[in-house]
Formats: structure tokens, sequence, C-alpha cells
């Protein structure tokens, strides 16, 4: 199965809320959604952001912390988490651990969702394989996006993210 993701960005801050997923919460057609709020900008799935294999089903809404997002090492160490703020969705970069481990490490500091975004090494967007034991919604973004998204924590920059599966054989399922 291949995951859809709408993400809904506003610069608002408030504590992250977990809902439960609704069939009709982003539309069949849509490989997936991208906006942000305030200003309005939408961007592309496949091209702006993809889903990384696997991922569990989820709809999240909270507000974006960069852990480390400026080192290669980012996320890749439960100490890079001292700060976070439980319930929040992590912002991490690309680099030198693998990406299963960033996300244990999210999960393990109470992230609600992780954004992964690329390193100087690799400006393109890749789907990332993770390990099975993901609990939480996780998005990979372009380094150009991602980048953003760590100067906007800064003024409380909140996302939404719903991730959903696409059954094998659906016209709009996903190919890498």
């Amino acid at each position: 199965m291949i995951s859809k993701i709408r993400l809904v960005a506003a610069a608002v801050g408030v504590a992250a809320v977990v809902m439960p997923m609704s069939a009709s919460a982003a539309p069949a057609r849509d490989p997936g959604l991208l906006q942000q709020k305030q200003p309005n900008v939408s961007y592309v799935y496949g091209q702006d952001f993809t889903v990384p294999s696997p991922v569990p089903e989820g709809n999240v809404v909270g507000r974006v912390q960069a852990v480390d997002a400026t080192s290669d090492t980012s996320g890749c160490e439960a100490s890079d988490f001292a700060a976070f703020t439980a319930g929040n969705i992590a912002l991490i970069r690309r680099g030198t651990c693998n990406f299963s481990v960033k996300v244990a490490n999210a999960e393990q500091a109470g992230a609600s969702g992780v954004l992964i975004f690329n390193d100087d090494s690799m400006p393109a967007l890749i789907t990332p394989l993770l390990g099975t034991d993901v609990t939480i919604p996780v998005l990979f973004v372009t380094r150009s996006l991602g980048e953003a998204f760590v100067t906007q924590t800064h003024d409380g920059l909140r996302v939404h993210i719903l991730v959903r599966h696409v059954p094998k054989g659906s016209p709009n399922q996903a190919t890498s």
C-alpha cells in the first residue's frame, strides 16, 4: 500500500491533537495534499513532499519543532530531543543515521508526527524506507521546503498531517 498525506500548515501555535481517521478526509483522487496557510501556498505530492514506507495511517495537527535541524546528526541521538515538547511534530534534517533511528528517537520524545527534509548532499525528493515499528505519521519534504519550515518554526508554524493508504491497483496509486 502507498500512503497518502494531507498537510496543511498555518502560522499559529497550539498543542498537537491526534484525530481519528475519516474516509472522506482527503479526496481519493489526490495522491496527497500539502498546503501552508497564512500565506496560502499549495505544494505538490511527489514534487514537494512524499510519504516514507512503511508508515501508519494517521491524522495529526500540531506545532512544528525543529530538532537540531542545522546538523547532519539531526535526530540521531536521544539527546537531540532534550528540549523537545511532547505532542509537537518533529522537523528533522536528513543526515548520518538511518531514517528509522530519527523517527524512533522522535517517538521516544513524544512527537505526534515527523517531517524529515533532505540535506545538502541530495536536494532531490526521495521516498525513504523506514523500519516496521513506526507508530506515528511521517512525511518527507524537499530540502528547500524543510529549510523554510525551520525558519517558520520560530513563528509558531503549525501543520496538519493526514496519512492514509491507497489499495494496490488504485488508479491513483503512486509508484516509485
